[in-house]
């Protein structure tokens, strides 16, 4: 409705971007925008927006279609987009713009050609595509009308996607504030032309795409921030499992940033839903899990759960804060310099400065005392949490299904102990949520080992979690009964799930670390603390192993009550067979049936417990051992030559030990290895040369020395021989072998590449060591192979003077072939004699039959 003698115009059915419908009112004061569809939690409507009339610095009118648009430019260079007028609508606009905002309502044009090439341009945070005009005389580029218009500050991504240099892939926040059902924009790709005259192949003359990557990212403010970074943590802390890669993270106060290679993420505080420290099957990871309300993207892939593995080395951190402000915000909870291990240094930096709890395992524990069973979700193996009010999965996919999700569970491929499988399938039955359709959503945990069975049977029971084949896992009945009586049909599910959704009301249940108890533990510098802590103050760990212990006995005494079951059953079955064919007298079978029934199964769990009576052990097979001799020392031998470190350490040693009488063999070691990297250069020259006149005496001794024949070290053996073949004792004369590129290479990086990832195993970083040589080009290679060169002249000159100084000695082949000819002469006639004992008899004519052949063979 326009406006009439200075009273407000309004118009109603006006769309605002990223919100829904509403009404605009527009006075002398302000432009007023109000939803007509959200409300809040007293149940007015909610939504308001409100542009003071100082704010408004131009207004622009087009239309496309049917319908008219209005762009509200405010200062800042924020944008306000409004549609739903009518196209007759104009004068009434531009006379409200004239008279309440002294402003003009330009008039605008938006190609509907369908063109897809034109001209962009960025000012301020707005980018605009024109479509491309070509002039009289022939000139290109040339601005026409506009195509479209993208407010930069709703960019989340700006990538250059795959390795292509020339695309730029334009990703945009998605609005949980717009209607159900309407579409959005989430993805928009443009191709920038090369320049023609330059060189594609170069990688370090930035292309026109990258340089107008950098343009979008300045203006969307993805990676620059005004706020200061309260604390850092760089890539080389840690690796995220989902989404895969390396990211640096920078926790601001109110919102989280990632830096990855290609990827940079702002996630806010209010859409961290959930924080979990899990621990991994290698002891020295752990798996710090966040829980987002809105997941972030990679392209069509969406991540709700960032799974990042770190360590527990000690490491510290620095908290970019006075102690006066840490103070006043985080009430003394973080110090400027914190020290620990790196997993709880994160979990403690996030629980405080997110203000948002990090739920730890609680009470849950398998056969082998871990917190989790492995199984495989999706044919991807993983390890299953039980937590005290959830199941988490990590990593791929990462699952979190509350208990008050669960409406039953189901073991499935599980024989109750009787069959050959060694594993079992867990079911999760989630609730079917009322206006979805296809029934309701399951989860399938598979490849569960048999052990964890009754570790998971007793934390479902005590969840009191309803489980849909309780009378099918091989139990008898009268035991299946006793289980199904703790359900009840309008009891499934858990005790506390009246708690609120926010999280809150899991304090009680899922495993927090005490920062109360950690701080007053930490020193000045804030050492470390641990995040394991449960409610009644005791040590966590130790009571995993106690219930674990507990467990594995009572597992032993239910074997043993089944196994005695069995047997009665199988008693039973021969019994009615022998009975049903007139062997046992019917009265002695009723007495020993009633004998059977009046005990029952605590009876025998007491009985076994107070007898524990020892199962017969297998006996053992014995395995003959040869054990290896160890060969003699040779007292004659030369002493062998002594570096110069151990000369060192001979001079050195007493005085240490005179010095520092309490100090063990160990200390004294580090202490000379200490002190001899802090020699000065002449002290060293001194030891030095002590090692190699003492290696020069040692070459000279060992020329003249005749190491004893290998003989004498089997006279012990009772005249048996060995039979294989000794190894020659190894020269220690003879030259070192020559070195490859590659093995150069290695030498050269293997401490670099250790420095930048710490904790990495030694075959880690040999396999590293190999993919960077894949990487180099040939000419950087050349440096490696010229080495390699003159260490394969140094071998074969080395080699050359140790040949000539000791020869080998000449070898025997006639020797060898008389040998080998009298060991056939000697094998012959065994052979025979084996044939003529076959074809012996008793008669007299066998014994003339064998002289003939024995002639026979003779003749031959």
């Amino acid at each position: 409705m326009p406006a009439a003698d200075g009273n407000p115009a309004t118009w109603n059915h006006i769309g605002l971007h990223k919100h829904s419908v509403g009404t605009l009112t527009a006075d002398q004061n302000a432009l007023r925008w109000k939803s007509n569809t959200f409300r809040d939690i007293t149940g007015a409507t909610g939504s308001v927006k409100v542009t003071n009339a100082d704010d408004i610095v131009d207004a622009s009118w087009m239309i496309f279609g049917r319908v008219g648009y209005l762009r509200v430019r405010t200062g800042g260079g924020k944008e306000l987009r409004f549609d739903g007028f009518p196209p007759s609508d104009f004068e009434d606009l531009a006379t409200v713009f004239s008279n309440y905002y002294n402003s003009v309502l330009e008039k605008k044009s938006v190609a509907g050609c369908g063109a897809s090439y034109g001209i962009t341009d960025v000012e301020e945070s707005v980018l605009t595509f024109y479509e491309n005009e070509v002039d009289e005389e022939g000139a290109d580029n040339q601005r026409g009308q506009e195509i479209l218009s993208l407010d930069l500050t709703e960019v989340s991504q700006c990538v250059l996607p795959g390795n292509n240099r020339n695309d730029i892939e334009l990703q945009f926040h998605e609005s949980d504030a717009g209607e159900v059902g309407t579409d959005q924009l989430v993805q928009l790709r443009f191709y920038v032309p090369p320049d023609p005259d330059a060189d594609q192949a170069d990688r370090d003359v930035p292309t026109a795409a990258e340089l107008f990557q950098k343009s979008i990212m300045t203006q969307a403010r993805i990676k620059n921030s005004s706020m200061n970074v309260i604390v850092q943590f760089d890539e080389n802390r840690g690796s995220f499992l989902t989404p895969r890669g390396r990211y640096a993270m920078e926790l601001y106060d109110s919102y989280l940033r990632m830096h990855g290679n290609k990827y940079d993420y702002k996630i806010n505080y209010a859409d961290i839903s959930r924080l979990f420290l899990l621990p991994r099957q290698e002891e020295q990871n752990k798996a710090f899990v966040i829980a987002l309300d809105k997941p972030i993207r990679q392209g069509q892939q969406r991540y709700q759960y960032l799974v990042l593995q770190t360590t527990t080395a000690q490491s510290e951190v620095t908290i970019n804060l006075d102690q006066e402000t840490l103070d006043r915000e985080y009430n003394g909870d973080l110090q400027p310099q914190v020290r620990g291990s790196l997993c709880n240094l994160v979990a403690k930096c996030f629980k405080v400065i997110t203000r948002k709890k990090v739920f730890v395992p609680g009470k849950f524990t398998n056969a082998y005392g871990q917190s989790f069973v492995k199984c495989a979700l999706r044919a991807n193996e993983g390890s299953l949490y039980p937590l005290e009010k959830q199941f988490v999965f990590i990593h791929k996919p990462s699952v979190l299904v509350r208990f008050d999700e669960i409406e039953s569970v189901e073991f499935q491929r599980y024989a109750g102990g009787q069959g050959s499988t060694r594993n079992f399938d867990l079911c999760v039955r989630l609730l079917n949520i009322t206006g979805e359709s296809g029934g309701s959503k399951e989860y399938v945990f598979s490849g569960i080992d048999r052990t964890d069975y009754n570790t998971l049977y007793s934390f479902l029971s005590g969840k009191k979690i309803r489980i849909a084949n309780i009378a099918d896992n091989g139990m008898e009945s009268g035991q299946a009964s006793a289980r199904a009586a703790m359900y009840d049909d309008n009891d499934t599910r858990n005790d506390a799930g009246d708690d609120d959704d926010d999280g809150e009301g899991e304090s009680s249940e899922d495993e927090d670390y005490n920062a109360a108890a950690a701080s007053s533990s930490e020193s000045d510098a804030g050492s470390d603390e641990s995040l394991e802590a449960d409610d009644d103050g005791s040590d966590l760990e130790e009571l995993r192993k106690a219930s674990a212990k507990k467990k594995k006995k009572e597992e032993m005494i239910r074997q043993k009550v089944n196994k005695e079951k069995k047997e009665i059953k199988n008693k039973e079955e021969r019994r009615e067979k022998k009975e049903k064919s007139g062997g046992i007298p019917k009265k002695k079978e009723k007495k020993r049936k009633e004998k059977d029934d009046d005990s029952t199964d605590n009876e025998r769990l007491k009985q076994i417990k107070k007898k524990k009576r020892p199962e017969p052990t297998p006996t053992p097979v014995k395995k003959t051992v040869v054990k290896k001799k160890k060969k003699k020392k040779d007292p004659n031998a030369p002493k062998k030559a002594m570096t110069s470190f151990m000369h060192f350490s001979a001079a050195r040693r007493s005085e240490i030990k005179k010095e520092n009488p309490n100090l063990s063999f160990g200390d004294i070691a580090k202490q000379l290895g200490a002190e001899f990297k802090n020699l000065s250069e002449e002290e060293r020259k001194k030891y030095d040369g002590i090692a190699a006149d003492d290696r020069k005496r040692y070459e000279v001794d060992m020329r003249s020395y005749t190491p004893p024949s290998s003989d004498t070290d089997d006279s012990d053996d009772g005249g048996k021989k060995s039979a294989k073949k000794r190894k020659p004792p190894k020269d220690p004369l003879r030259p070192k072998g020559k070195k490859s590129a590659f093995i150069f290479y290695g030498m050269a990086m293997r401490d670099k590449l250790s420095k930048q990832n710490p904790g990495i195993s030694f075959g880690e970083l040999g396999k590293l060591v190999g993919e960077e040589y894949k990487k180099l080009t040939d000419d950087d290679k050349k440096q490696y192979e010229e080495l390699a060169v003159a260490d394969k002249k140094r071998h074969e000159r080395e080699m050359a003077e140790y040949e000539e100084k000791n020869p080998k000695p000449k070898k025997e082949f006639v020797q060898k072939k008389s040998a080998s000819v009298a060991k056939k002469q000697k094998i012959m006639p065994i052979k025979i004699g084996i044939k003529k004992k076959k074809k012996e008899v008793s008669s007299s004519e066998s014994d003339s039959d064998s002289d003939s052949d024995s002639d026979s063979d003779s003749d031959s």
